[in-house]
């Protein structure tokens, strides 16, 4: 800062710099947008607290599905969904391995579902996103409603979301909550 002004150096520069085009450089032949589009990519890997398990989503093509791995190394990895539509990477939620190891949730469009590790078919749980294990039968999830957030407790029995915060004390009452976190003895 001199005499009180700022001084810039260098130039603004907003969306990246664009590259010139190489005339010397064309893409392969089999290069292709729907290929590159098409080829499986594994994200959001979460593992189970047994640390032998892990949950993960890979997109490709036009689903993005729920697999588990096995981190041994025996087995190969098993696909537990089908047929999920793909989501924004920054809007999915990751999948969640329940504490004994049984059961998987996940998100799948607006619900929360439950998925037997054993295999069988995924069922919805709730209208609700972003679920966290608390014990081997019930879930943290976020509940929006008119444009706010709120964490509630789910049961895998009993699919009606009860509110986990009821008083605010000096937070904003109006505030979203969000990204639960569950302490190691459950509580």
């Amino acid at each position: 800062m001199a005499d009180g002004k700022s001084i810039w150096v260098g130039k603004d520069e907003h969306h990246g710099v664009r590259a010139e085009p190489r005339k010397d450089l064309k893409p392969p032949p089999h290069w292709r947008l729907e290929a590159v589009a098409a080829t499986r990519r594994p994200r959001s890997l979460t593992v189970g607290g047994d640390r032998r398990r892990a949950v993960f989503i890979e997109d490709g093509g036009d689903t993005s599905d729920v697999w588990t791995l096995d981190l041994d190394g025996r087995d190969p990895p098993e696909r537990l969904t089908t047929g999920r539509d793909p989501m924004p990477f920054l809007e999915d939620a990751e999948p969640r391995l329940s504490p004994d190891g049984a059961t998987v949730a996940y998100v799948d469009g607006e619900h929360v579902c439950l998925v037997p590790l054993a295999g069988g078919p995924p069922r919805r749980l709730t209208k609700a996103s972003n679920p966290v294990w608390a014990g081997n039968d019930r879930l943290i999830v976020e509940v929006e409603r008119d444009d706010t957030t709120r964490l509630a407790v789910v049961s895998t029995g009993d699919a009606w979301p009860r509110r986990l915060a009821s008083g605010h004390e000096d937070l904003d009452a109006h505030g979203d909550e969000g990204q639960a976190a569950v302490s190691p003895d459950g509580r």
